[in-house]
This record gives structure tokens, C-alpha cells and sequence, in this order.
């Protein structure tokens, strides 16, 4: 009883560290593309910055390993000032050839989710109690998509008054009170001796996490479905804003509504793995999902607006359910590689999405596209929903 009652302070401080570096992190998402547009005038510059931010992401393991290794508290806190540090040289961005330090600083922000988030899905299932883990996820996740409604338009409006350097700073500050609120976490106990290092043996070890698990396993088969799915959308919701006569600027409208549905899912997360279990509740989020994306397809508004919102609440749902699953599922010492080998696969699935959907919906009207990806993502659903329990 003590001890759990030392747990919650300590969640509470990790929490609150981690919903400041959101603040800033969300005020940035939108301003690198942006900048890049402005400085370059080009479109598909703009678009590569989701590109290098995704690398990272593809080279998670990597980082998976720095999380296990060493403590978390530690890794959080060096992660944060790293962060902060990548930021500076965005206030020397100018004109045109300065192209490469956004594209620079992008690739920094994937490594700093990579490790942050890493780290962090490490430390609740340190602080946590196994029966509260699904509650501590949706409470993260719903303030992470909650600060996605306004933290980009507040980036946007401080970049068009006062330009990128602003933002930078903001994410900058941030990132280093981030760092001192993680820094007052109560340091960990030493875990058990640590073997020889074997390069191959220690990348791989979150692989052979998710290799070795029946439930993992499908539980990737449904979440690299819907990043697949998702990857084609990022293209693809250009071509339904425009097959309701709306301007290119009613996707950031879309994106909100999206943003609002990953709130309501973020609140229904942990009822439905309380009911239905981990894998349960992966398969009947990611079936929410599959529908709204053949939704996208009906060119009416309403059905649009309605789509828009069941892609967020489709896509929290078994994001917060894998987590935990993950957290429950996995040793503590390998709780770092598992996750991060989890964001390498999937990472990896929606670079692939997001580079074969930019030539797919040139080529496939997207009312045939869409309902043939929300029938993939409904197949995998059901996959995902025989092996609950």
C-alpha cells in the first residue's frame, strides 16, 4: 500500500513533465512544413519534412537499446536538454538555403519522440500498477491528442507573427522545464547485472519480444494495417477535400474533427480494455477505423465530418490498448527495445503508405481506393478481435 501510494506522486510528476514537453512539441508539428513552403515555395519540400521526421522512427531499436541500458529518469532528461539543444539553430533559418536545417532539425524531433516516448512507456510500467496501466495510458494519450487541437494553430499563429524562431523557443523552453520536472523523479532501483553486449543480439531483442508473443503478433498485424491505411489517407484527404468542393485549407478543418474523435477515444480506451482485453479492444478500434476511412469516400459532408472523427477514435483506441498490452506483456528490461522495435515496424509501414499513396490516388479514383483500404483494415480488425482473451 505504501508503495502505491508513493506511485501516484510520482506518476503525477512524470505526467505533468510530459504533458509540458507536449505543449511545446504540438505548437511545432505544423511549422516545419509550413516554413519549408515558404522558403522553397514547393509543396513536396514542405511534405518531406514528415519524411525525415519518420527515419527516426524506422531506426527505433536502436534507441530502444539506450532506454533499456541506462535509467530512464536519465535517458528523459538527456533526451529533453538534446532536444532542446537541436532546436537553436532553427533561429538562424533566413531563406532558401537554409532548406537543410529543417529538414535537420525534423529528423531531431523523431529521435526525441523515438526516446521520449520510449522511455516514458518504460516508466509507467515501472511506476504503475499493472490493473491502473490501461487508465495511465488513455490519460496520456488523451491530453497528447487534446494538446493536438490547439497547439498547432497556436505554432502557426506565433510563426506568422513573429516566424519560426519563436516557435523554436517555445519548444526549446519547454523541452528544458520538461527536463527539470523529469530530473525530480525518484531514481531507480539498479536492475540486475547487465550480460555482455552483442550488437546484433541487443537491436533485436525488442523483435524477438514481438516474435514470441501470439497476442503482439496480431496486434502489429492490425496496427501496421492501419498505418498503412492511414499513410494513403495523408494524400488521399486532398482529393475528398476536393471532391466536396472545399478548399485545400478544409483538411486542417478534417484534422480537427480528427483530433476531437481521438479525444472521445482516449476516454473510451480504458473501458474497453477493462471489458474486452488488450487484443479486444485493438480489434474493435481498428474496425471504428476501417469504417471511417471507407467513409472518407462518400461525397457528401456530413458523412465526411463523421469519417474524419472515427479515424481519431479508431486510431487512439488500439494505440493505447498496445501499449499496454506491451507494458503487460513484456520484462522490464526489455520494455524499451519492445516498444521502440514496435515504432520501427510501424514507422516503416507508413513511410512505405505515405510514398506509394502519393502515386495511388494519381492514379485510383479514391472512392475505389478508400473502401478497398477500410475493407484491408476491417479483415485485419477481425484477425485482431479472434485472439482476444
Amino acid at each position: 500500500m505504501e508503495h502505491h501510494q508513493y506511485v501516484r506522486p510520482q506518476f503525477r510528476l512524470l505526467y505533468t513533465a510530459l504533458v509540458v514537453s507536449m505543449v511545446g512539441d504540438s505548437s511545432m508539428m505544423l511549422v516545419p512544413p509550413i516554413a519549408m513552403k515558404d522558403l522553397t515555395g514547393s509543396a513536396g519540400a514542405a511534405g518531406l519534412t514528415v519524411m525525415f521526421f519518420m527515419l527516426p522512427i524506422c531506426a527505433a531499436p536502436a534507441f530502444g537499446w539506450v532506454i533499456d541500458r541506462f535509467p530512464r529518469r536519465t535517458v528523459l532528461v538527456v533526451a529533453c536538454v538534446l532536444s532542446g539543444t537541436a532546436l537553436v539553430p532553427l533561429l538562424t533559418v533566413d531563406d532558401a538555403g537554409d532548406w537543410w536545417i529543417v529538414y535537420a532539425v525534423s529528423a531531431a524531433m523523431g529521435a526525441s519522440y523515438v526516446c521520449v516516448f520510449g522511455s516514458v512507456t518504460a516508466l509507467v510500467k515501472d511506476l504503475v500498477p499493472e490493473h491502473r496501466l490501461a487508465a495511465a495510458n488513455s490519460a496520456i494519450q488523451t491530453v497528447r491528442q487534446g494538446l493536438r487541437l490547439g497547439g498547432p494553430l497556436l505554432g502557426a499563429a506565433l510563426y506568422t507573427v513573429a516566424g519560426i524562431g519563436a516557435v523554436a523557443l517555445l519548444n526549446l523552453a519547454s523541452f528544458l522545464v520538461a527536463a527539470l520536472l523529469f530530473g525530480l523523479l525518484r531514481p531507480e532501483a539498479p536492475g540486475p547485472p547487465r550480460s555482455r553486449f552483442v550488437l546484433w543480439t541487443e537491436l533485436t531483442a525488442g523483435v524477438r519480444v514481438i516474435a514470441g508473443s501470439a497476442a503482439i503478433r496480431r496486434s502489429v498485424v492490425a496496427i501496421c494495417t492501419m498505418f498503412v491505411a492511414g499513410g494513403v489517407t495523408e494524400s488521399a484527404i486532398f482529393v475528398v477535400s476536393d471532391g466536396l468542393d472545399r478548399p485545400p485549407a478544409f483538411v486542417g478543418v478534417l484534422a480537427a474533427i480528427t483530433g476531437i474523435g481521438a479525444v472521445l477515444g482516449g476516454l473510451a480506451a480504458t473501458r474497453l480494455i477493462s471489458r474486452h482485453g488488450e487484443l479486444g479492444a485493438i480489434g474493435a478500434g481498428t474496425a471504428v477505423h476501417g469504417l471511417a476511412v471507407a467513409g472518407l469516400s462518400i461525397p457528401a459532408l456530413p458523412a465526411v465530418v463523421v469519417a474524419a472523427a472515427g479515424t481519431g477514435v479508431g486510431l487512439t483506441i488500439p494505440f493505447i490498448a498496445r501499449v499496454t498490452l506491451l507494458q503487460r506483456s513484456t520484462p522490464a528490461s526489455l520494455i524499451g527495445r519492445a516498444t521502440t522495435a514496435y515504432d520501427g515496424i510501424g514507422g516503416i509501414s507508413q513511410v512505405v503508405a505515405i510514398t506509394g499513396g502519393a502515386v495511388l490516388v494519381g492514379v485510383v479514383s479514391y472512392r475505389i481506393l478508400l473502401p478497398a483500404l477500410g475493407a484491408l483494415v476491417l479483415a485485419a480488425a477481425a484477425y485482431t478481435w479472434r485472439g482476444r482473451g
